[in-house]
C-alpha cells in the first residue's frame, strides 16, 4: 500500500472522530458558537495544518481501537474462507506480493475501504454523541429531531457494518482465490 493512500485513509477514519469529538467540546465549552466565528475569519493554511496535525493521529487511535474490536468477527469470517488457522492467510498474502501480482492494488483498494468502513463503525456514535448532545444544549430541539438523529445513526452503522463484513470476505476469498492460483501455475517465487 502507498504510504499517500493510507495517510488519506486515517485522514477520512480521524475526519468523523474528530467531529464528533468537536461537537462534544463545543457543546459543553462553546454552546453559542463563537469558536465558529473565530474560525470564519482565520487563516484557512493555518487551521488545515492544524486540523490535518489533530486529525491525523486520532485517525490511528480510531483504526487501532475499531481493529481491536473487530477482531473477532473478522477472525470469524477468515475462519469461514480459510480452514487453516492465521498462518494460512498470511502465506496467501505472502505469495501474492512477493510475485508483484498486478492484482495487489486491488487487494489493497479492497482492504482500504474496509479499514475505512470499520474505523466508521466507531465515527457513528462518537459523532451521535457529540450530535445529542449539542441538540439537547441548543434548548430549541425537540425530542424528534434527537429520535430522528438516533434512527439515522443506526442506519448508518448498519450500512457500514454490512459493507464491512462484506469487503471483510472478499477480500480473504481474493487472496485465497489469487494464491491458489499462483501456486497451481506454479508462479510462486522462492521465499527468502
Amino acid at each position: 500500500m502507498k504510504t499517500t493512500s493510507l495517510f488519506v485513509e486515517l485522514i477520512v477514519i480521524g475526519i468523523g472522530a474528530a467531529l464528533g469529538m468537536g461537537l462534544l467540546l463545543v457543546s459543553i465549552f462553546d454552546p453559542h458558537l463563537t469558536i465558529a466565528h473565530w474560525i470564519k475569519e482565520s487563516d484557512n493554511l493555518l487551521l488545515t495544518a492544524l486540523g490535518i496535525a489533530i486529525v491525523y493521529p486520532i485517525g490511528i487511535i480510531v483504526d487501532r481501537l475499531a481493529d481491536r474490536l473487530m477482531k473477532r468477527p473478522s477472525r470469524l469470517i477468515r475462519q469461514k474462507v480459510f480452514t487453516g488457522e492465521r498462518e494460512e492467510v498470511l502465506a496467501g498474502i505472502v505469495d501474492i506480493y512477493t510475485n508483484n501480482s498486478p492484482l495487489v492494488d486491488m487487494i489493497e483498494y479492497g482492504r482500504s475501504r474496509m479499514r475505512i468502513c470499520r474505523g466508521w463503525l466507531i465515527n457513528i456514535p462518537l459523532l451521535l454523541l457529540g450530535g445529542v448532545i449539542f441538540l439537547i444544549a441548543d434548548h430549541k430541539t425537540n425530542a424528534w429531531h434527537i429520535v430522528g438523529l438516533i434512527i439515522f445513526a443506526l442506519i448508518l452503522s448498519s450500512g457500514f457494518y454490512y459493507a464491512w463484513y462484506n469487503l471483510t470476505c472478499k477480500g480473504y476469498e481474493k487472496i485465497k482465490g489469487i494464491s491458489r492460483i499462483i501456486e497451481e501455475k506454479g508462479l510462486n517465487k522462492p521465499r527468502r
